[in-house]
C-alpha cells in the first residue's frame, strides 16, 4: 500500500500530508492554470512535430479532445514529452465536465482544431489550442472553487 501510495504521490496524482500520510491533490487557481499552460505546450510541440498535416487520420465527430491531445503529443516521439503530458493531464481532466458546463464550446472548438488539421492549416490548429486552453485559464478561478467547495464532502 504505501508503495502505491508513493508511486501516486510521484506522478503527481496525490499530495503527501505535511503531518505524514497522503491526501488528494489540490489546486488552487494559479496551479491550474499552469498546467493547462503546461498542456498547451506539449500540444504546440506536437503540433511541431507532425510532418504532414494532409495526412492527419479522419477523425469521426465528436471528437474526444483527450484522444486528439494524446495523439498529437504523440506526435513529437519525445518520451518525456508525453510522460509530462499525460501527468499533466491526469491532473486537468478531472475538470472536464466542470468546464463543459460553464463553457460549453468542446464541441465547436475541438470540431474546428480538427478541421484546421485536415486541411494543413498548422497556425489555425495553433490558434484553436490556444484560445481552447486559454478560456480555461480564464475560468481556473471558478474551476478550483467548485472543486475547494467539495472538499471533504463524501
Amino acid at each position: 500500500m504505501r508503495e502505491a501510495l508513493a508511486w501516486l504521490g510521484g506522478e503527481g496524482l496525490i499530495d503527501r500530508a505535511p503531518a505524514g500520510g497522503y491526501a488528494g491533490l489540490r489546486l488552487d487557481a494559479a496551479g491550474l492554470a499552469g498546467r493547462y499552460r503546461l498542456r498547451l505546450h506539449c500540444l504546440e510541440v506536437g503540433l511541431s512535430s507532425l510532418a504532414d498535416l494532409t495526412h492527419t487520420p479522419a477523425t469521426p465527430a465528436p471528437v474526444d479532445p483527450a484522444r486528439l491531445f494524446r495523439s498529437l503529443v504523440s506526435a513529437a516521439a519525445d518520451s518525456a514529452l508525453t510522460t509530462t503530458y499525460d501527468r499533466v493531464q491526469a491532473t486537468v481532466e478531472r475538470f472536464a465536465s466542470s468546464e463543459a458546463a460553464l463553457l460549453g464550446d468542446v464541441p465547436d472548438a475541438i470540431g474546428e482544431i480538427v478541421e484546421h488539421l485536415a486541411k494543413g492549416d498548422r497556425p489555425a490548429a495553433r490558434a484553436g489550442l490556444t484560445a481552447f486552453h486559454n478560456r480555461r485559464i480564464s475560468i481556473a478561478p471558478l474551476l478550483t472553487e467548485g472543486e475547494q467547495s467539495h472538499a471533504g464532502t463524501g
